[in-house]
C-alpha cells in the first residue's frame, strides 16, 4: 500500500482535483455501487488501498450514469481533456497509518487505524506500552512477518495475548 502523499507525487501535474472514495464491498471497487465518497479531505500519511486518473466519460460511467446524471468537466474546470485523481482509502471510519517505532534496540513499521496522525502516534506507544505491538505490524515488510510469525507461535504455546 501506498500513501496520499505519494500517489499526489506520482501523478502529480496530471490531475485537475482529487476525490476521496471509501469501498462499500469487497469485491469490486470499480463499479457503480463499489465506492461511496469519504466526506473529509484525507491527510498525506493516509493508506491508499487503489486509485485512478479518471477522464470525463470514465467518470461519469464510474460514478454518475448509474443514477441518471452526468458532469461536465468543461463547466467544473474549464477543460474537457481533464482528469480526476480518485482515491480509494480503507474502509473503516478511520485512515491507516504506518508508523516507524522503537521497539528495544530495532525500529518496526506498526500498521495503526486511527482517526489523526497524532493519534497513531499516541496508539503506537500504547500499543509497545500493553506488549502488542506485533500485532499492529506493516506485513509487506518481510522481517515485519517474520518476527509477527514467532510472536504469534509464541502466545499460541501460552494460550493467550499479554494485556
Amino acid at each position: 500500500m501506498s500513501t496520499v502523499k505519494r500517489v499526489k507525487e506520482l501523478v502529480s501535474g496530471k490531475y485537475a482535483g482529487c476525490e476521496y472514495y471509501k469501498p462499500v464491498c469487497e469485491t469490486e471497487f470499480w463499479s457503480a455501487n463499489g465506492l461511496r465518497r469519504a466526506d473529509e479531505e484525507a491527510p498525506d500519511e493516509a493508506e491508499v488501498l487503489d486509485y485512478r486518473l479518471l477522464d470525463e466519460d470514465e467518470y461519469n460511467l464510474t460514478f454518475w450514469l448509474p443514477i441518471g446524471e452526468r458532469v461536465s468537466f468543461e463547466k467544473e474546470f474549464g477543460d474537457r481533456s481533464a482528469k480526476i485523481l480518485c482515491v480509494v482509502l480503507p474502509r473503516s471510519g478511520q485512515f491507516v497509518f504506518r508508523r516507524r517505532v522503537r521497539v528495544g534496540e530495532k525500529i518496526y513499521m506498526l500498521f495503526l487505524p486511527a482517526d489523526s496522525f497524532e493519534e497513531a502516534k499516541k496508539k503506537a506507544k500504547a500499543a509497545i506500552v500493553l506488549g502488542i505491538w506485533h500485532k499492529y505490524l506493516d506485513q509487506s515488510l518481510l522481517p515485519n512477518r517474520r518476527v509477527f510469525q514467532e510472536r504469534e507461535r509464541f502466545y499460541a504455546r501460552k494460550g493467550r495475548y499479554p494485556t
